[in-house]
């Protein structure tokens, strides 16, 4: 019999999860951008994934900053994995 409260599928550490169960997840790399960068990230959720890589273009591609179309490339370089 389990002892202490019953955690939902979202709440168990991904090690432990089954393959039903695994949460979707997103990555992106600048480097299918064409860019020479290394930067490279996967989060649960697509808001967080692209709240990273708009950090990392602020700090690695100064340039890039406040470009309306850079949303919108990077939106549509992002990959469910």
């Amino acid at each position: 019999m389990p002892t202490g409260p019953y955690l939902g599928p979202s709440e168990r550490p991904a090690a432990t999860r089954t393959m039903k169960e695994t949460v979707m997840a997103y990555s992106f790399a600048c480097a299918d951008t064409g860019a020479d960068c290394p930067g490279a990230f996967a989060t649960e959720g697509k808001d967080e994934l692209m709240a990273h890589v708009q950090m990392h273009a602020q700090a690695a591609h100064p340039e890039l900053a406040g470009n309306p179309e850079l949303a919108s490339v990077v939106g549509g370089l992002v990959k469910q994995i």
